[in-house]
């Protein structure tokens, strides 16, 4: 409870310190951006604390408090020098009273979801706790790799930055700042979720007549962004709802009848919750090959990933678009010239963005360009031109951002990367549906009441710009690979035709709408295209790694679209609340067309009621887990390894300060080994080779394996020592990974070692000089 809520007060303390800066460069915006402001903050104090570090000044406690201080100092100038700021400010102190309880309530829930089961073990939860570990004691950046001794993190790490700058700030140990980041990243992103979908639609506030209708005008921006932030982190895909029906017996044939190997699972649940362990897993798996997340999934799973901490600047990047989209300010270079500080703020953000998940720069610049390039166009610009206008436009944003991220990206080692066509049978349209059709469905049903409408010829010429890239990516394969893969894709294709149609049809509906000055439905829509037109290209195009497949293209990509459906929704429900009700619709509801309408809404609204199952659901379904419950993800090493545990904390503070380098047991990816490494800080020769093939371009794994496998096997020998010793070698750990891969008595012959630490099970030796 105490981490928890000095945690809370260093988030209250950044967002405070960041109201100005959020205020100056979202006041485009009805709600002059003080529901972003935390969002910003936290791209903003982990920019600031990495830059001291990154050019040789150093990192440490002391870097956080200067960042805060520093952002407190840019606030205060703008106080002085903005009065008008302050003023706006001022009028919106209500929405930002209200945004507090909303953060406090998303902040308070998710704690609670996490302390029930916060062990850092299993899926990725250790090679995150090792890049915060290896932050937290590192003295400059990039910060050495525990698992690839004398090499640095080869990974985008600023979020984590983030979160153990804001730990330095509330005194906060790794363990349970690994907790709270993830706490931190669904709070935030909800809080600025919410904000955004409600700036989009107080933008078009007031137009209904009569006191009736005034009053669900102005209801209908919050309970618009209620929905937004709810589809974020609330909503599930349907097969979670199946999950949850099957196991309690509930429509098990008809569940069956749709084909899909494993779903329902066994039947057998408690209290309506299924008792199967993990079942709420699958619904990220229902594609074969392909890892499908979504931020219900990644909050109750707990992995501090860089694709979570990056979504509350997900948001904000968004929000920026936004205040470009509303047309409210000219749209030019000389914008940013006359303004430097904007500029530096939202190139700040985008250098963040790149840094935390740099996937994320290509989405949200994409969407920021068409943002800009539709403004420019409502003014009259042809849409090619528009568009190189918006490139002329966010140059300058984008050049500053590269500058900033620079002596980040110099220091990556990426491997081979390259793009490739989607050859395989790609995604099958039950199994694709059964993931996107509830985030879908707030768009498809408010569309149901607005009815937006677009002109034949602009429809068929969305349809088939939408249809350009499937068209190219058959010719390509059909030259490449020739017609097997375009046959392999079998329903695939209805697929592709469904996404095709989709993002050119709401584009031109958008299109249609923004002309009409309808700018709500307009971003709803827009978004809606945007999300369809990403996953379209999932289908069609996949970055090579060392995956070789689309499995991470569609992780990060497919997490994306979420948020843009989440948005797209909320906006779209709030605007179809929003419209003026006239008279003769009562009439109206009794047509045919109408009566449909009701009752695919009604069906709808029970399809996302089913869906919003699962969350709770897995929530109390993690509860049985029975994990002792706590915010510390470190708690369970006292419990169930406490000479592990004592190791970490001698090794944190003994090793960690001299440089020391300890071995340790080489643990496959996902295994149980290297914990010690991963916790304090300390690095080892080689952990987790798998994911060392995701990060560096040719790592000598084979001889750094044979290496600590003939150091375990023959033990204390001459020529181990110099061997070891050649390669920085200080300190050998012998623990229960040790001696499970090298054998029971794999301590003894190290005896002729210096014994530095030992505790149950835990033997530390010093290699001689």
């Amino acid at each position: 409870m105490a981490d928890a809520l000095s945690w809370y007060a260093a988030l209250a303390l950044l967002g405070a310190a960041s109201l100005y800066p959020a205020a100056l460069l979202f006041r485009a915006l009805p709600g002059s951006g003080v529901l972003y402001a935390r969002a910003l903050g936290l791209a903003l104090l982990a920019c600031l604390a990495w830059l001291p570090g990154a050019v040789g000044i150093g990192y440490g406690e002391a870097a956080a408090w200067a960042a805060l201080a520093a952002l407190l100092a840019l606030s205060a100038y703008l106080a002085w020098s903005r009065p008008e700021l302050g003023r706006a400010l001022w009028e919106r102190r209500r929405l930002l009273l209200g945004g507090e309880i909303l953060f406090l309530a998303l902040y308070a829930a998710l704690a609670l979801v996490r302390s029930r089961a916060p062990d850092a073990v299993a899926t990725e939860k250790p090679m995150d706790l090792r890049l915060l570990s290896a932050i937290d004691g590192a003295g400059s950046f990039p910060p050495p790799d525990p698992w690839f001794s004398g090499e640095p993190v080869s990974y985008y790490y600023l979020g984590h930055v983030g979160v153990d700058a804001l730990a330095a700030l509330a005194s906060v140990p790794v363990g349970a700042s690994f907790t709270l980041g993830v706490v931190t990243a669904g709070a935030v992103s909800g809080l600025a979720a919410f904000g955004l979908a409600y700036d989009l639609l107080a933008s078009r506030a007031g137009s209904a007549a009569g006191a009736a209708a005034a009053r669900i005008s102005r209801l209908a921006p919050p309970a618009g962004a209620a929905v937004a932030a709810a589809s974020l982190l609330w909503l599930a895909p349907l097969a979670g709802a199946l999950e949850v029906a099957g196991a309690n017996g509930w429509g098990r044939g008809l569940i069956a009848a749709l084909g899909i190997e494993g779903l329902p699972g066994p039947q057998g649940a408690s209290a309506l919750v299924p008792e199967r362990f993990w079942w709420w897993w699958d619904a990220t798996r229902l594609l074969p090959g392909v890892i499908a997340e979504f931020p219900a999934f990644s909050l109750l799973l707990g992995d501090l990933h860089a694709h979570l901490l990056a979504l509350p600047l997900g948001v904000a990047a968004l929000a920026l678009a936004a205040c470009d989209f509303l047309g409210r300010e000219p749209l030019s270079p000389r914008r940013w010239l006359r303004e430097p500080l904007r500029l530096v703020l939202a190139s700040a953000l985008y250098a963040a963005l790149a840094m935390t998940n740099s996937w994320d720069v290509l989405t949200w610049g994409s969407v920021w360009l068409f943002a800009s390039a539709a403004a420019l166009a409502r003014s009259g610009w042809p849409w090619p031109l528009a568009l190189l206008l918006g490139v002329r436009h966010l140059a300058l944003p984008a050049l500053g951002a590269l500058a900033l991220a620079l002596p980040f990206a110099w220091a990556l080692e990426r491997p081979e990367l390259g793009l490739a066509l989607v050859a395989d049978g790609g995604s099958e349209p039950v199994r694709f549906a059964l993931f996107w059709l509830a985030p879908a469905l707030p768009v498809l049903l408010a569309g149901l009441w607005l009815r937006p409408r677009a002109s034949r010829g602009a429809l068929a010429t969305g349809a088939l710009l939408a249809a350009a890239p499937v068209a190219a990516w058959a010719g390509a394969t059909l030259v490449s690979a020739g017609p097997d893969p375009l046959l392999a894709r079998g329903s695939g294709w209805l697929t592709l035709g469904a996404l095709a149609l989709g993002a050119g049809g709401a584009g031109a509906l958008a299109l249609s709408c923004d002309r009409e000055g309808r700018r709500a439905e307009a971003a709803a829509l827009g978004l809606a295209s945007a999300a369809a037109s990403l996953l379209l290209a999932t289908e069609l195009l996949f970055l090579s790694d060392a995956f070789g497949t689309r499995m991470n293209t569609v992780f990060k990509l497919w997490f994306h679209a979420w948020l843009l459906l989440a948005l797209g929704g909320g906006v779209a429900v709030g605007a179809a609340l929003a419209r003026p009700r006239r008279a003769a619709r009562a009439p109206a509801l009794r047509t045919a067309s109408s009566r449909t309408a009701a009752a695919l809404s009604a069906a709808g609204l029970a399809l996302l009621l089913a869906s919003l199952a699962y969350a709770p659901a897995a929530a109390v379904s993690r509860d049985r887990e029975a994990q002792v419950p706590s915010l510390d993800a470190l708690s369970f090493l006292d419990r169930t390894a406490p000479g592990e545990a004592a190791a970490v904390r001698w090794a944190r503070s003994e090793l960690l300060p001299r440089g020391a380098l300890m071995l340790e047991a080489v643990s496959p990816s996902y295994g149980a080994g290297n914990r010690v490494s991963a916790a304090s800080g300390v690095p080892t020769l080689l952990g987790w080779p798998g994911h060392q093939l995701q990060w560096r371009r040719d790592p000598p794994l084979p001889e750094l394996e044979a290496l600590i496998a003939r150091a375990y096997s023959e033990g204390a020998t001459e020529e181990v020592r110099r061997l070891l010793s050649e390669r920085g070698v200080t300190h050998v750990y012998l623990g229960s990974e040790e001696r499970r891969r090298h054998g029971g008595g794999v301590a003894e012959r190290f005896s002729g070692w210096p014994v530095v630490f030992e505790a149950p099970g835990v033997r530390i030796v010093r290699l001689p000089p």
